[in-house]
C-alpha cells in the first residue's frame, strides 16, 4: 500500500481526472470561520477541494492523522540574512533583549 506524506500507511488520494496521486496544496479560506483543504494532482495539476470545515475541526482532524510532517532543522545553524548587517543586528538584540554572539 502506498505511504502518505506523513509516513503512515494511509491510502493515497487519486485524481478523478487522470488517476494520478494528489498532494496537499493549501488551505482555502471560505469565510465565516470555514476552510477547506485543497489537493493538487501531481500529474495533470487539477485541484480538488475537500469538505468545508471550521478551523478547529480541520486542525483536530490533522492531529488525529498525525498532523504535519516534522522536518529536521539544518545542522549548519541559522541562514545568513543579507538584509541585516552587523550594526542593525546588534541594535535589534539590544532592543528586544536577545542574547547570542556579538
Amino acid at each position: 500500500m502506498p505511504r502518505d506524506d506523513a509516513g503512515g500507511d494511509a491510502p493515497r488520494r487519486t485524481c478523478r481526472v487522470c488517476g494520478g496521486a494528489l498532494r496537499r496544496s493549501h488551505v482555502a479560506y471560505l469565510g465565516g470561520n470555514r476552510e477547506a483543504v485543497v489537493h493538487r494532482c501531481e500529474v495533470c495539476g487539477t485541484t480538488t477541494q475537500g469538505p468545508a470545515l471550521t478551523r478547529d475541526e480541520r486542525v483536530r482532524g490533522e492531529d488525529v492523522r498525525g498532523g504535519r510532517r516534522k522536518r529536521p532543522l539544518p545542522d549548519e545553524g541559522a541562514p545568513d540574512n543579507p538584509v541585516l548587517d552587523g550594526d542593525l543586528a546588534r541594535l535589534l538584540r539590544e532592543r528586544f533583549g536577545g542574547g547570542g554572539e556579538g
